[in-house]
């Protein structure tokens, strides 16, 4: 169990670092999908 606590005091404060970048570029790549459908629904 100790290991284990250890692996995840290590990563934690890479995924705080890393989460917030991927839910940008999450939300950037959705807006881009709404824009693709609403030009193609236009068409």
């Amino acid at each position: 169990m100790a290991p284990l606590d250890r692996l995840l005091e290590w990563v934690s404060p890479w995924v705080k670092k890393i989460t917030p970048l991927f839910l940008l570029k999450g939300a950037r790549a959705l807006e881009e999908v709404e824009v693709a459908q609403k030009k193609f629904l236009l068409v």
